[in-house]
């Protein structure tokens, strides 16, 4: 009796060991509540109302979309969706509504396209229609090529339909080309989040606002035949240019005259210059002149590695300050010099280059912080009231 009670046993917990291996034999890659579905699509096809949050449970090759009925939320949970390359379909296709997330401690989740070179060039996520937030996960591929700058956007909003892309976080990457295409029927609002690509970070072709977040790559804005993109940079890190593209007449869809491309910059920081430029195609560009009227370009804020053509000015700043190598602009020469360091230079971009400036050195001489400024001529600035204790000031002298 014994015996036969310990081999049931012994079978039970072998049944048991052979449970998880059994469930992995399923080849289940999501979950929808407590429900798991064998692929990504599935599991995204029943989602309704409040169950809604599809959770990768596993690494899945797929091409999936999102119906325009559909309210989702998408986990990526630290798996990958990998749209492979063989289609021309992107790895996530979005007509509804959908969040994307990672809630992986180690923020592996990814959205990608395996080997996205030339000749299996396709975007890696279409926001086709509806609305797109991106909360956190890496949406990422290597399409194009370093010497010819082609291949596909890593994301596309808008092409098609009325699309709105909302970033409010992840690593978005692309090794060459477009990492973030706003078409011309997209909506595109950058919050945070990483968004890089040795090319261009960002390309608008209809109306993008820039909150926050890191974008390494240029940053433009484009128009042709009579559509005209409008980018407003209110904020976030901007490595690299930003620049409002014009297609010239040798393009196969000229813009049409009188259509401007628009950028407007009131604060966040960059590094590099302000362009204007036509071109032919979407990638190489032929610079015009500063003020050609094909191309819009207005600063109101920000700071900046390069300093700023006077003519992309708003009228009110007058005065520019260099503090090391980084550059601002200001309304008042006493605002200007309240914003001034040590060693700072204060022009009067009025006057354009080469006015005449002078170099202040205000020195205590009492143990107190030696100030020196370059300051255009005629500056009002005002010198302070020096106190010791034990002493009385006097007031100061020239040196002479």
């Amino acid at each position: 009796m014994k015996k036969s009670i310990l081999a049931l046993l012994l079978a039970v917990l072998m049944v048991a060991s052979l449970l998880p291996a059994a469930a992995m034999a399923d080849g289940e890659v999501a979950m929808l509540g407590n429900a798991k579905y064998a692929t990504l699509q599935e599991a995204i096809d029943e989602a309704e109302g409040d169950n809604n949050e599809v959770v990768l449970i596993a690494n899945t090759n797929e091409n999936v979309t999102i119906a325009a009925d559909k309210n989702i939320v998408l986990d990526l949970n630290g798996f990958t969706l990998d749209g492979s390359t063989t289609q021309s379909q992107a790895a996530l296709t979005n007509k509804g509504t959908v969040v994307i997330k990672d809630s992986s401690a180690a923020g592996t989740g990814t959205i990608k396209r395996s080997d996205n070179g030339p000749d299996g060039c396709y975007y890696t996520v279409y926001n086709y229609s509806g609305t797109m937030t991106i909360e956190s996960g890496n949406i990422e591929n290597n399409a194009g090529s370093p010497t010819t700058w082609s291949g596909s956007s890593l994301i596309n909003n808008g092409l098609e339909a009325e699309a709105t892309l909302i970033i409010n976080g992840g690593n978005i990457s692309q090794d060459y080309f477009i990492a973030v295409k706003n078409d011309e029927m997209g909506t595109l609002v950058i919050n945070d989040g990483i968004i890089s690509s040795k090319t261009q970070a960002v390309q608008n072709w209809l109306h993008a606002t820039i909150e926050g977040g890191t974008m390494t790559g240029d940053v433009t804005t484009w128009a042709y035949l009579s559509v005209a993109g409008d980018t407003t940079i209110n904020g976030g890190t901007i490595d690299g240019n930003v620049g409002a593209y014009w297609f010239n007449e040798y393009s196969s869809y000229p813009t049409t005259e009188g259509t401007v491309p628009a950028v407007t910059m009131t604060g966040g920081t960059m590094t590099g210059k302000f362009l204007k430029a036509s071109t032919s195609d979407n990638v190489h560009s032929y610079p015009v002149s500063d003020n050609d009227p094909k191309g819009s370009i207005a600063v109101e804020g920000g700071q900046f590695s390069n300093a700023v053509n006077p003519i992309f000015l708003d009228k009110s700043l007058q005065y520019q300050v260099k503090n090391g190598n980084t550059y601002t602009y200001y309304d008042t020469f006493t605002e200007a010099l309240n914003h001034a360091q040590n060693g700072a230079e204060i022009e009067y971009v009025v006057e354009g280059v080469g006015a005449q400036h002078y170099y202040l050195t205000i020195d205590p001489a009492n143990g107190g912080t030696v100030l020196s400024y370059k300051l255009p001529s005629g500056s009002p600035y005002t010198l302070p009231t020096v106190t010791k204790s034990g002493y009385a000031f006097l007031g100061w002298s020239d040196g002479v």
